[in-house]
């Protein structure tokens, strides 16, 4: 059944890979020696109804996923876009929760293909939609203070050690999505923005969710932090970059790191050598 009513190409060719797969009872030659029908629905007519409901619950969840990559494509062109999908990725897992995962990829590579513009913006959109459920399904952990941040002197900055909370991702796009992000959710109407680098920090504190933009500073900073550099190292690898605004940062790095730390994104200070 679950091969029939998953074929892309409908119930009967479903029935004919069933019968070449041998996963059909002994003797069994029509899908009506299976399912015997009734004097309202054929046996076909009956397969089609879960054929139909199955797929359309997929899409619907991932309707609620990918609320952007909805409004910009429209709901003919999203349901079209995403049975391509389930067809090149069915769902494998015993949770709905991991379905879409491979989508902001997918989105990219048929973008790509097709030399379609809008779908590659939908493939920066979908990416920062789906990192906002997978900050959601990350651990609670209790972030330190703004104040325990400002508490630490100057001279111990170099060295200092911010572990980052599991609850945020650090994302780096080809087009500027988050001004459309939020006219979609409001219901507005929104132009694609021309291919433009960008990068976005996606987190959660306690059980909101946010998604800012960022400077490439701020996104080199906090990515050298996530991989478990002192503040100095990050700020050196930071300026580093080729064509880094290295006055700009010096400047506002203390605002930056007091931002992050209220927004939760720090889980413990300290040095190498210790707390």
């Amino acid at each position: 059944m679950l091969r029939v009513v998953q074929h892309p190409d409908g119930v009967q060719a479903g029935w004919r890979d069933a019968v070449e797969a041998g996963e059909v009872p002994e003797g069994a030659t029509r899908l009506e020696d299976v399912v015997p029908g009734n004097d309202r629905l054929t046996a076909e007519q009956q397969l089609r109804i879960y054929a139909y409901a199955y797929y359309r619950r997929l899409i619907d969840v991932m309707a609620e996923e990918y609320p952007g990559v909805l409004a910009l494509l429209g709901e003919e062109g999203f349901d079209g876009l995403v049975r391509a999908f389930l067809q090149e990725h069915p769902s494998t897992s015993w949770t709905l929760n991991r379905l879409s995962v491979p989508f902001p990829a997918w989105l990219r590579s048929e973008g790509d293909r097709r030399g379609d513009g809008r779908m590659l913006f939908a493939a920066d959109v979908a990416r920062v939609e789906r990192a906002m459920d997978d900050v959601w399904d990350a651990p609670f952990e209790d972030p330190i203070s703004a104040d325990a941040l400002a508490a630490v002197p100057p001279e111990g900055w170099a060295d200092l050690h911010l572990v980052t909370a599991q609850c945020l991702r650090l994302l780096a796009l080809d087009h500027p999505v988050t001004d459309f992000m939020d006219l979609a959710r409001a219901g507005e109407p929104a132009d694609i923005a021309p291919p433009t680098p960008s990068w976005v920090l996606v987190h959660r504190r306690g059980t909101r969710r946010f998604r800012p933009p960022l400077t490439h500073e701020q996104f080199d900073l906090l990515s050298a932090l996530v991989a478990g550099g002192t503040l100095g190292e990050a700020l050196e690898a930071a300026a580093d970059r080729e064509g880094a605004d290295v006055a700009a940062m010096m400047a506002g790095v203390g605002e930056w790191l007091r931002d992050f730390a209220a927004r939760g994104l720090f889980t413990s200070l300290g040095t190498r050598s210790g707390p």
